[in-house]
């Protein structure tokens, strides 16, 4: 949730509503609570049921990314929502309005995993999420998702290893 911003800005778009966020950071914790009254906590809480779960700029710093985004969409409410944010390689790269591009930005040694459009397309389906809505205007690869677990037993696509290659020469 880094500082709270994103959480501040739904918390006042729908008022009414309950918003929780996980950062790992103290000092951005600190600042979500002081700056918007927005306690976070280190841990996901799995035993809520929530209408919508965003994951911003986390999937390619995190292990088992698999695994987390089954748990996250088996915490869905019938008809919720995930919104889903990654770098992507190979398509539209940007650098949140920078001037110029950095590769430094993408090629990350914070990043652990490194996103295709084709691979995290295929993560999400392995993971019961099916896109309803797709944007790479803004922020890299944007999703929005909703479950459906039928979409879990395939078929899955891989990227060719020879055609990335070749994309990298």
């Amino acid at each position: 949730a880094a500082f709270g911003m994103f959480l501040h800005s739904m918390k006042e778009v729908f008022p009414e509503s309950e918003v929780y966020g996980t950062e790992l950071t103290l000092s951005y914790r600190r600042n979500a609570y002081h700056e918007y009254g927005i306690n976070l906590t280190e841990e996901f809480d799995y035993t809520k049921q929530y209408d919508l779960i965003c994951s911003y700029k986390v999937a390619e710093h995190q292990f088992d990314v698999d695994k987390y985004l089954r748990k996250y969409t088996e915490c869905l409410k019938p008809g919720g929502h995930f919104y889903i944010s990654v770098p992507t390689w190979f398509g539209k790269l940007n650098n949140f309005g920078a001037s110029n591009f950095d590769l430094e930005y993408y090629y990350s040694p914070n990043h652990i995993n490194v996103w295709t459009r084709k691979l995290l397309e295929t993560v999400l389906k392995k993971v019961g999420l099916k896109v309803i809505k797709f944007n790479d205007t803004y922020y890299d690869d944007t999703y929005l998702c909703v479950r459906d677990d039928s979409l879990m037993s395939g078929p899955f696509e891989y990227e060719n290893y020879d055609e990335m290659k070749g994309n990298l020469q």
